[in-house]
C-alpha cells in the first residue's frame, strides 16, 4: 500500500492493485480459453475414414436429451482414455483441441510411428469459436459424469478442450501436413 501511495504522489502509475480491487476484477472476468489451440487430424491405415474436424450435430448442454448425453459420455470417455471414438452414425458431436503445441507434435509423431496416414496439424484461433461452445476437458467430463475407460486418464487432460458441435471448423487458421520421407 505504501508503494501505491508513493506512486500516486509522484504521479506514477500504480500497477499493484489493492487486494479488494483484485477480488472485484477476478469476479468480473469470465473464463477465457487460450487464443491458439491445436488439433491433430489423421486417416486410419486400413479404413481410410477421416477423423473429421467437423462434428455431427450442434449440441446444447442446457437442453441435452438422454440419447445425446449417452453419446457425449461415450465419446468423451473414450477420448480421455486415449482411445478413438467411433459411432455408427458418423463423427462424434465433440471436437477435441489441445492448448499445447508440444503435446500436438508428440501425438502427431505417435500417429506417424503407428502408420497412420495424412497426419495434419491444425492451428485453431479460439476467438472465432463462441465461448459457450468451448469447455475444459475435465469440466465437461465432470458435468457429464464421465469415467474414463479402464480407469486411466491421459496425462494432458488439464490442457485439453472440447468444442461442442461444428464450431471449431470455422476457426482453423493454418493446416500443416506432417508426412515425413521414410528411408528405404
Amino acid at each position: 500500500m505504501a508503494l501505491c501511495k508513493l506512486a500516486a504522489q509522484t504521479s506514477l502509475l500504480c500497477h499493484f492493485p489493492t487486494p479488494r480491487a483484485r477480488q472485484t476484477t477476478e469476479r468480473k472476468q469470465a473464463w477465457k480459453p487460450p487464443r491458439t489451440m491445436w488439433r491433430v487430424e489423421f486417416s486410419r491405415p486400413r479404413y481410410y475414414r477421416k477423423n473429421a474436424m467437423r462434428a455431427s450435430t450442434d449440441v446444447d448442454l442446457r437442453n441435452l436429451s438422454d440419447a445425446n448425453k449417452r453419446e457425449l459420455q461415450s465419446c468423451v470417455s473414450a477420448h480421455v482414455a486415449g482411445q478413438h471414438c467411433d459411432h455408427n452414425d458418423g463423427p462424434c458431436a465433440v471436437t477435441f483441441l489441445t492448448g499445447s503445441l508440444l503435446w500436438a507434435l508428440h501425438y502427431a509423431h505417435w500417429l506417424l510411428s503407428h502408420e497412420y496416414k495424412d497426419v495434419r496439424l491444425m492451428l485453431v484461433d479460439s476467438r472465432n469459436i463462441p465461448v459457450e461452445k468451448i469447455y475444459p476437458a475435465l469440466s465437461l467430463a465432470a458435468f457429464l459424469d464421465v469415467k474414463p475407460l479402464d480407469g486411466v486418464w491421459q496425462n494432458h487432460s488439464y490442457q485439453e478442450y472440447f468444442v461442442l458441435g461444428d464450431a471449431a471448423g470455422i476457426a482453423i487458421s493454418k493446416i500443416v501436413g506432417i508426412n515425413p520421407l521414410r528411408s528405404i
